[in-house]
Formats: C-alpha cells, sequence, structure tokens
C-alpha cells in the first residue's frame, strides 16, 4: 500500500480482502497519522442556530425544511452509505440520492392522489345532501 509516497506492507487477514472491504493496519513505529480532515473531535462543528448563518435562503435549510428525506439522501450520498443507511463501495452507493429523491417524489404523488379522492368525495357528499334540501354545517 502507498501512503504519501511511501510504500508500507501490510498483511492481509486470513482468507483474503474482498473489493470495497475495510481493514485496519497498525502504523509503524515513526510513521505518524494525519487527519485528512480538519473536523473538530468530541464536539460539533457548528452551534445549534447556524443553520442559518447564510441567511434564510439557504438550500440546505429549505430542504431540510420541507424535504428531510431529499437532505438526508445526499448527506448518505457524502458519507458514502447506501439508502438503507450501510456502508457500501461507491458502486453501492451512487443511487442513494436518486433512491431517497425518488421515495420522496412516489410519496407526495400518493399523498395528492389521496388528498384530491378525499376531497372530491366530501364535496359529492356535502352537493348531494344540498340536492335534497337539507343544510350541512361545515362547522361542527
Amino acid at each position: 500500500v502507498d501512503v504519501e509516497g511511501q510504500s508500507l506492507m501490510v498483511k492481509v487477514p486470513a482468507g483474503g480482502t474482498k473489493e470495497g472491504q475495510k481493514i485496519s493496519v497498525p502504523f509503524p513505529s515513526g510513521w505518524t497519522a494525519v487527519r485528512s480532515v480538519s473536523a473538530p473531535v468530541g464536539r460539533w462543528k457548528d452551534g445549534l442556530c447556524e443553520c442559518c448563518r447564510h441567511g434564510p435562503i439557504h438550500p440546505l435549510l429549505w430542504n431540510a425544511w420541507y424535504c428531510p428525506l431529499i437532505a438526508t439522501g445526499q448527506i448518505m450520498h457524502r458519507l458514502k452509505l447506501t439508502w438503507l443507511g450501510n456502508e457500501g463501495t461507491i458502486a453501492k452507493t451512487t443511487a442513494t440520492f436518486r433512491i431517497c429523491l425518488s421515495i420522496t417524489l412516489v410519496y407526495i404523488l400518493i399523498d395528492n392522489i389521496v388528498k384530491f379522492l378525499a376531497f372530491r368525495t366530501l364535496f359529492k357528499i356535502i352537493i348531494n345532501e344540498n340536492e335534497y334540501g337539507d343544510t350541512v354545517d361545515i362547522d361542527s
């Protein structure tokens, strides 16, 4: 394995490894591990209201508020997770965002169809009762 231009010999576990499988390898003495991400350890990077620091029109804020599954899918894709939340290879995780988006769109479609049918039925009942001279009190 090449690490920062230097070769590092690793012992493969018994039975070998599969493509995309992660294994832990201790660094030899004299080597130091360098974090490639400057994320804080032991605390949150941002405060509770930091989602508003980019203003009220920030896309992720609105996305998280109105379509949380789409925002979750985007984050899961960045973390290389499958749509079920499991770690996976790049080939398995490329569709995560599209699957979450598809689930959201299908949900919105079915929700609107059910609302339309429910209101249509309700209005038919109100119109039919009015044809027979009955009064309908909508407030009660």
